[in-house]
């Protein structure tokens, strides 16, 4: 019968035969311990909270149920029933060392240690089974001298007791004494067979020896002891996928998922038996989870980042990879995967030092190092790839051959003839060495050799089209359209349709000014090859048809993987200015870690080009969340939040980056280095600058950061000197402003001019340094100033603080006109910014236009609430002016000068009262 139905049976028989007889607490009692001794253990369950049901203050029974529970592995029913026990005063035997073995399978180490005073009452054997478990808390809890110390106290007592011998085996594995520990468990269940807790030390000492066979039995003997353990499960896991039975490793963790789904031990081995599956996907999946909820342990950073490298996910591989490269041996394989993550990531300085202790000792090892170091050549990291030259042993075949001679060919080292001609000698088919040698050397900018290589190669292979091709490349790499278009049609004749020739042939027509050679040519390549993202490419280009754009979508379609063609399909879209289309594209598209960047930029066109701003936005997160390794999203999700004044957001946006994946990128920390420094956020600014490594970035920079941190800080002096050094290096308009506003601080104000007045010289199209120097010649010489925000306002007609700074020179020059035109212009483009309206409020009030001059003036006063001393004053004037007095009066007295000049003007209008 389906146990779940028995029990219900059961539940029902009961019940019945409360309605025929009265059940006594006695009976219940009874039925339920007969019924464990028939392994019928949810139906004992249910007699016994029958009975609670009964006596629920019946301290006896309480115990019975919590020992029921204790011998099942329910440890926390098996708490609440022993703790209740105590409650009611239990006095009969077990129920102190039954609470303390539930305290300490639940990890609950100091609640064993607070029953220590209550197991002073009791009986020797008891006493003893308590102080076993003590024993264990006590090293929990780091405190292993107390540990020995009850240990001495206990072997006083009953030494040859099972509970003894096994306190001294936990002082010995915490010694890490394990054949000890052995031994001594071993005769602990000599004694006693079938303990929980020895069976468990058993299978520790077994996995802490690496006997992983073994430690799997003993804890299956205590899954068997214990079936509700839940910790038995992660045990298992653990230990069966280090013996490869995956599978069964497998169906424990996902036992454990089922009910944690982030329990990190039992991912990790989800992760492991994925990996060892080839299921990469899932593999790189799980682990990622595990490693996002805590469990950073080595081996699963391994299967996180080999599980990306074969998914071609090079990011990832690279970011996980490099975190534990220090911990893997010189030989491991994941220094491999390492590398050419690199190598496709462009990060090339690193890859010699990831396997500077790697030597290869078969042709396959050879092979691998021989293409890196052949990749790194054609990208011109010469040493990086001498390096690992070096590292490659000398293998006695035509292919080891073949390659050590090309690679030092490569390195101008002219004994690599010896090697290619041997290897040619005994393998004819290795003769395409030296073609790869022409491509290499037209890479490093070589054309005159990789000319003569493809020549070589044309005489000694006619009929093939690759010599031609290669010789049109150096030619095309020269300008030389004609000589490239000879060999492009000899290579069409020698291997007719062949897409590199058609497609290049039709670009040098169409260079040439031969529109309809080359159209032909490009309806030919994708006549001959519909499915040629370059044949597409080429044709749209000169078509920019209708019919072409059908061509790439036809393509797009029927495409297995549609990221082959999406950036092809979107960028012509957006070439006939079908946005909409665009986005519907990349609606189509499974946005994932392998989507090209080119697919999230060309969504974010669309979206500027139709001034859908927030929508760049979500777009910029959605990017950012898909694939946390770019670092695009980060950069341009900051620059929106600045741009819209959301200069919080951007940090966050910073932090969240910094803090996780790219927590070693230097340049998103100067990001936000320079949102903090612009923010004033010195302290913060502080923090991070001494966690930037700053052998990562320029001197000069360092420099700058310095003089900005020390002008926040107002030390004007060093702000002066480095700030002055990090001009000289980047004369940029920022710089020149930040050093000139702290020579102005630093009371060096005719330095300030002067500096200003050269580097205006030097950029006259520089209008922030011209709104400071002008600002500085307000303070020190207003014609100067006058001159200066008339050439401003001239370049800059709607620049509004540079109208209103002219608008009130102009009336302070008695220019009253000229001041009105500037201060009327002011207004109409900020007619709430209070300086605005006052300036406005004072030329007019010099052109006797009072009540003109009272209501601006009553405008600017609202606006600051009356808080502004000097609109106040100003305000006051006018009021004075239209007749006003008490109400001038009234305000005046109400007022709390701040600076001399403001006592001053106070006293000029007490004396027109």
């Amino acid at each position: 019968m389906n146990p779940r139905k028995h029990a219900l049976a059961l539940a029902v028989v009961l019940s019945l035969t409360a309605c025929g007889e009265k059940q006594t607490v006695e009976t219940y009692l009874a039925q339920a311990e007969q019924l464990e001794k028939e392994n019928k253990f949810k139906e004992s369950e249910i007699a016994f909270k029958n009975a609670v049901q009964l006596a629920p203050n019946d301290a006896n029974l309480r115990v019975k149920f919590g020992q029921f529970y204790l011998s099942r592995g329910e440890n926390l029913g098996a708490i609440k029933e022993l703790e209740k026990g105590q409650s009611l005063k239990y006095e009969g035997r077990g129920l102190i060392s039954s609470l303390a073995r539930a305290y300490l399978v639940s990890d609950q180490n100091d609640s064993v240690l607070e029953l220590g005073e209550a197991a002073e009452k009791l009986t020797l054997e008891e006493k003893v089974e308590y102080f076993s478990y003590q024993t264990l808390a006590l090293i929990r809890s780091n405190e292993l001298d107390k540990a020995r110390e009850l240990v001495k106290r206990i072997n006083d007592m009953l030494p040859a007791n099972a509970h003894a011998i096994l306190a001294n085996a936990y002082v010995a594995l915490a010694e890490q004494k394990m054949d000890k520990a052995s031994t001594l468990v071993e005769k602990s269940l000599s004694v006693l067979a079938d303990n929980p807790e020895a069976v468990m030390l058993q299978g520790q000492i077994f996995a802490g020896q690496s006997d992983y066979e073994s430690a799997a039995k003993s804890f299956k003997h205590y899954q068997k002891l214990q079936p509700q353990s839940k910790l038995i499960y992660l045990l298992l896991a653990d230990t069966l996928v280090k013996t490869d039975d995956y599978l069964e490793a497998e169906q424990y963790a996902d036992a454990i998922l089922s009910a944690v789904p982030n329990q990190p031990v039992a991912l990790y081995v989800k992760a492991v038996v994925r990996f060892a599956e080839k299921d990469y996907k899932l593999a790189q999946e799980v682990a990622e989870k595990g490693l996002q909820n805590g469990y950073m342990v080595p081996h699963l950073r391994l299967v996180a980042g080999a599980s990306a490298f074969y998914q071609a996910n090079y990011e990832q591989a690279n970011h996980h990879l490099g975190s534990i490269l220090h911990q893997l041996t010189p030989e491991h394989a994941a220094r491999k995967m390492y590398a050419v993550s690199q190598f496709h990531l462009g990060s090339i300085e690193n890859i010699a030092a990831a396997l500077e202790n790697y030597q290869p000792v078969t042709e396959a090892d050879q092979e691998f190092m021989s293409s890196l170091s052949f990749n790194l050549l054609s990208v011109g990291a010469t040493e990086q790839a001498k390096q690992l030259v070096g590292q490659t042993p000398t293998i006695d075949s035509p292919l080891a051959a073949s390659r050590q001679g090309v690679l030092k060919l490569l390195m101008s080292d002219l004994s690599g003839v010896e090697d290619i001609e041997k290897a040619v000698r005994e393998n004819p088919e290795l003769i395409g060495a030296e073609l790869a040698l022409s491509y290499v050397a037209l890479e490093q900018g070589d054309t005159e050799k990789a000319l003569s290589i493809a020549k070589n190669w044309q005489e000694k292979n006619p009929e093939k089209a690759d010599g031609y091709n290669m010789a049109a490349a150096v030619y095309i790499r020269l300008k030389n359209l004609d000589a490239a278009k000879k060999e492009l049609e000899k290579s069409l004749e020698v291997v007719p349709d062949n897409i590199f020739a058609m497609t290049e042939l039709s670009a040098v027509f169409n260079a040439q000014g031969d529109k309809e050679k080359a159209s032909t040519l490009a309806k030919q390549a994708v006549e001959k090859h519909p499915n040629h993202v370059k044949a597409l490419r080429i044709h749209y280009a000169l078509e920019k048809s209708e019919q072409a754009l059908g061509l790439i979508k036809a393509a797009f379609e029927q495409a297995e993987n549609k990221n082959t063609y999406a950036v092809l399909y979107m960028e012509a879209l957006a070439d006939q200015k079908k946005l909409k289309d665009l986005l519907a594209v990349a609606d189509q598209l499974t946005l994932n870690m392998q989507t090209p960047k080119k697919v999230w930029q060309l969504q974010l066109f669309a979206h500027q080009r139709m001034q859908k701003g927030d929508l760049i936005r979500q777009t910029l997160e959605k990017w950012n969340d898909v694939n946390p390794y770019h670092i695009e999203p980060v950069m341009l999700l900051a620059d929106y939040f600045v741009k819209t004044r959301q200069i919080d957001r951007a940090l966050t946006s910073l932090n969240k980056a910094i803090n996780g994946v790219h927590s070693d990128n230097t340049e998103l920390k100067l990001v936000k280095m320079q949102l903090l420094l612009d923010s004033g956020k010195v302290d913060e600014a502080k923090r991070l600058f001494a966690d930037i490594d700053k052998t990562q970035i320029n001197d000069s920079i360092t420099t700058g950061i310095i003089g900005r941190i020390a002008f926040l800080e107002k030390d004007f002096a060093k702000a002066v000197k480095h700030l002055g050094e990090y001009y000289q290096s980047f004369s940029s308009s920022q710089n020149a402003v930040l050093y000139a506003l702290a020579l102005q601080e630093a009371s060096t104000m005719t330095k300030a001019v002067e500096f200003l007045e050269e580097h205006i010289e030097k950029n006259a199209k520089d209008v922030r340094a011209k709104d400071l120097l002008a600002s500085m010649y307000a303070q020190v010489d207003q014609s100067k100033a006058l001159v200066s925000y008339r050439d401003i306002v001239k370049s800059q007609p709607l620049n509004v603080v540079a109208l209103n700074n002219l608008a009130w020179l102009a009336m302070e020059d008695n220019s009253l006109e000229e001041a009105l035109t500037h201060a009327e212009k002011a207004y109409e483009l900020a007619p709430k910014v209070p300086n605005v309206v006052d300036t406005y409020a004072q030329v007019l009030s010099k052109l006797d236009r009072k009540r003109e001059a009272l209501n601006k003036s009553k405008e600017a006063y609202d606006l600051v609430n009356g808080r502004d001393i000097d609109i106040k004053l100003h305000y006051i004037e006018i009021l004075l002016l239209n007749s006003r007095t008490n109400e001038a009066k009234a305000l005046l007295l109400d007022v709390k000068p701040q600076t001399e000049k403001q006592k001053s003007k106070i006293s000029e209008l007490l004396n027109k009262i």
